[in-house]
């Protein structure tokens, strides 16, 4: 079928209106005239949504290629418009992939970034460093047989569940008692995670036996997370907090996201500060910790664990090249007390 409704060479009925093909080699040029960098395939993501939405099953890229010459679905043109208009992909779609899963998402909830898929790999391939190490000598008999993930600033869940399904993946649940505990400010992001929670393990996605849990909590405060008894509870901690410097001009999409999920001050520092002195308070004698910052304040999250007294610190770099995130160890006295300030 051709694009002014005529009938192809295979005697196929004809049709009015605009085809799929057709309505893809207009929606490309309008949205790189918006300013979408991802032009091409955010097109053919919206209308493999719009195909989904019209049929209700799965479609595939292959799919769109077969139906390029079936009309365009009346959902598409509508779901074009807000895209044009910049609204963030995953809003539109209600989900953005983490570990390759879908998690949902929404209006004010931080949007996870594929960057931060990097930092969960780390943090599982930490815990699977620690359980390995309690199965051997001394470390078998001092070492009680449970992994303890705490997930500092969560959003919908992000590096909590995409821990808890690495550590699925990985087989850790066979191993040891694994507890991954996400901590939110926001009410919408805390009943967002347990409600992604509760899918990933409905779908397979999270070992049962894990046991995963948020709360609502300002980890700023070490009040909250005294109150959740979590101090010195955590084998690894792990935070994507707020960090970009408020004068840091950001993309229309990143600039729809919570606004104090996305800025922390003139530096990009301020909830660093604070968060470093949490972190002593949550990681027990032993325990590995993994920060994501600002491409530009490497140096200065590294001090600031440091004053905290985390060591063997490690920068760590994104697909791009940019520093993103810091990882280090805790090593001290079982008597260590976390600073009071």
């Amino acid at each position: 079928m051709t694009a002014s409704g005529t009938s192809t060479a295979g005697g196929r009925d004809s049709c009015v209106g605009p085809t799929v093909s057709a309505a893809l080699r207009e929606a490309v040029p309008a949205l790189v005239r918006a300013g979408v960098e991802s032009a091409g395939h955010d097109a053919r993501v919206l209308m493999a949504a719009a195909l989904e939405q019209e049929s209700g099953t799965t479609v595939t890229p292959l799919d769109i290629v077969m139906r390029g010459g079936d009309p365009v679905p009346t959902g598409f043109a509508g779901l074009l418009e807000r895209r044009v208009s910049r609204e963030p992909l995953q809003w539109i779609l209600g989900r953005a992939p983490v570990m390759g899963i879908d998690i949902e998402v929404g209006p004010g909830v931080f949007i996870p970034r594929p960057e931060t898929d990097l930092l969960i790999d780390w943090v599982a391939g930490e815990a699977e460093r620690r359980v390995a190490r309690r199965e051997h000598g001394l470390f078998s008999r001092l070492l009680e047989p449970t992994l303890t993930v705490v997930d500092l600033c969560s959003g919908p869940g992000t590096i909590a569940l995409g821990v808890a399904h690495e550590l699925t993946v990985r087989r850790i649940p066979d191993t040891v008692s694994v507890r991954v505990i996400g901590l939110e400010i926001t009410a919408d992001g805390v009943d967002r995670a347990r409600g992604n929670a509760r899918r990933w393990v409905a779908e397979g996605h999270v070992d049962p036996r894990i046991r995963v849990e948020f709360h609502q909590a300002d980890v700023s405060r070490r009040e909250d997370v005294i109150a959740l008894g979590l101090v010195n509870s955590a084998d690894i901690v792990a935070s994507n907090p707020p960090y970009v410097p408020e004068s840091t001009e950001v993309s229309p999409e990143v600039a729809k996201d919570p606004h104090d999920a996305v800025f922390s001050g003139d530096d990009g520092l301020t909830l660093m500060r604070p968060l470093a002195g949490v972190i002593d308070l949550v990681t027990a004698t032993s325990a590995g910790v993994a920060v994501e910052h600002d491409d530009s304040t490497g140096p200065a999250v590294r001090r600031l664990l440091a004053d905290a007294g985390i060591t063997d610190l490690v920068q760590h770099r994104d697909l791009t090249g940019r520093d993103r995130f810091v990882t280090g160890q805790v090593h001290r006295d079982p008597g260590h007390r976390p600073a009071r300030d």
